[in-house]
């Protein structure tokens, strides 16, 4: 017993020696970051009509891709150089970052005084796995052409930092680094999200002004069909033994309004609310109900009009009353018995299976040289691994 607890305890101490070697690798990573900035000769930025209205500290974060911490630093410490298009003998007095830039407006930056103590990017911005879910992204193409970049978002990863596990690399984090400190023409911004835990289309925007376009069509509420953007998922369920389903039965639409708990939690469990100021509406199909071994199971097709927190998860688990295979966190402890699913093969802790199919863009003037990725249909490799 005593050998085999020794044994046990080698990979804690493999794993303890990694992560200090891979935090010391980051640090030196961040120095070197900052080195390369000071070196960074002053450079002169011309506003367009593109970035008109925009922050100065988001505008010289766009054209420099330095940490915004240090943007704030050098225009305090004065290394920032503003002359405005209007009036340019008119003193601009002390510059802030929340300026509203003009086109035409012009600007000096100097790097010399860059330094990491004061401004400390996060280290997951330059750690190994972000780099790795970078080159991963630009393998899950399914789409390019000179305006959007379309990816098959990969299951557990986060569309945006801030997750609860903070080591986790995000999709934002990875499209900020670029390879060189300066933002390069086709650069990728994300227009819209989706759950950790969801796979599918995830749109990303190749200039500002298409993201500007996308952002404001996603945030259209339009119930008139192709003046909206339309959005086609596809789930797959376990339908419990005492439950009697048919296909024809499974479809129609959900309007129940959705709320979130009064009080605060870090994991808020979205729930149905009848007079809740939530609107939400989705449009449901089954299009498959099978059979294995006594186990049914179905699959539906998913079209929210709406786009609120958790809608889909919410929507199938307490208004079709049937949740999502591996929705842990909307399904009740008994729906079905774990040793059931287990005899099957499958866990309701295991991977959540939503999937994004279908996006429809109205609106969005489209080049006509675009190129499709060639490769496996993305739905049908998700039929297949499911």
């Amino acid at each position: 017993m005593e050998t085999g607890t020794r044994l046990n305890s080698f990979p804690s101490l493999v794993f303890s020696l990694a992560m200090f070697m891979s935090r010391k690798a980051m640090q030196q990573a961040k120095k070197t970051t900052f080195q390369k900035i000071a070196r960074i000769p002053p450079k002169v930025f011309t506003v367009t009509e593109e970035h008109n209205g925009m922050r100065l500290d988001k505008y010289l974060r766009l054209q420099t891709h330095v940490p915004t911490t240090l943007i704030h630093r050098l225009i305090r410490q004065n290394q920032v150089k503003y002359e405005k298009a209007v009036n340019p003998d008119v003193p601009v007095g002390k510059l802030q970052g929340k300026v509203l830039v003009q086109t035409g407006d012009r600007m000096n930056i100097s790097f010399a005084k860059a330094h990491p103590r004061e401004s400390r990017p996060k280290n997951i911005a330059l750690s190994p796995s972000t780099l790795l879910l970078r080159e991963a992204l630009k393998k899950a193409e399914l789409y390019v052409d000179s305006r959007i970049t379309v990816i098959n978002k990969p299951y557990g990863i986060p569309c945006q930092g801030g997750h609860s596990s903070p080591n986790l690399p995000s999709i934002d984090q990875a499209l900020r680094i670029s390879t060189g400190l300066i933002w390069e023409p086709g650069d990728l911004r994300l227009v819209h999200r989706l759950d950790m835990f969801t796979t599918g289309a995830l749109i990303l925007a190749k200039d500002r002004r298409s993201a500007v376009e996308l952002t404001s069509l996603f945030r259209r509420r339009n119930p008139i069909p192709g003046e909206r953007i339309e959005k086609l998922y596809a789930s797959i369920h376990i339908i419990p033994p005492e439950m009697i389903l048919e296909k024809s039965t499974i479809s129609g639409v959900i309007d129940t309004p959705l709320a979130l708990p009064a009080e605060e939690n870090k994991r808020p469990r979205v729930f149905l609310d009848p007079e809740g100021k939530q609107e939400a509406t989705t449009s449901f199909q089954c299009v498959r109900i099978g059979q294995h071994r006594g186990l049914r199971w179905a699959i539906l097709a998913l079209s929210p009009l709406t786009g609120r927190k958790h809608q889909l998860r919410v929507h199938c688990a307490d208004a079709i009353g049937i949740p999502i295979l591996g929705d842990l966190k909307y399904t009740p402890k008994k729906f079905p018995s774990m040793a059931i699913l287990k005899s099957h093969g499958l866990d309701q802790a295991d991977k959540m299976h939503l999937h994004l199919l279908h996006l429809s863009i109205p609106s969005l003037p489209m080049p006509s040289q675009d190129r499709n990725r060639e490769g496996e249909d993305p739905d049908q490799e998700w039929t297949r691994k499911s």
